[in-house]
């Protein structure tokens, strides 16, 4: 009689989830792996237009711009003033990187 657990046939697939994950690059066009995605949203890809989700500013220059944008650092973005004291201190350390 077989066994009801049901795990006794699974087998991993780290081969194949792998192979994946190595042909896509980090950070490209439609991979929002860096930080600053969960302070905002792209709104359209082919002109790298971004909006925070603090002071609902639109902007264009993707990640970078957002990380200064946040960071309130003036450089190529107006800083927001909405912004989370910890959300502030994390992109500065982001932008500076």
């Amino acid at each position: 009689m077989a066994s009801s657990s049901g795990t006794q046939n699974v087998q991993p697939t780290i081969a194949s989830a792998s192979v994946g994950v190595a042909e896509v690059a980090k950070n490209g066009r439609g991979m929002k792996t860096d930080p600053a995605w969960e302070h905002g949203v792209m709104i359209d890809e082919a002109t790298r237009r971004v909006r925070c989700n603090y002071c609902l500013q639109e902007f264009t220059g993707g990640a970078y711009r957002l990380k200064h944008h946040l960071a309130r650092t003036s450089k190529d973005a107006k800083s927001c003033k909405l912004v989370p004291d910890d959300a502030k201190k994390a992109m500065e350390i982001l932008s500076m990187a």
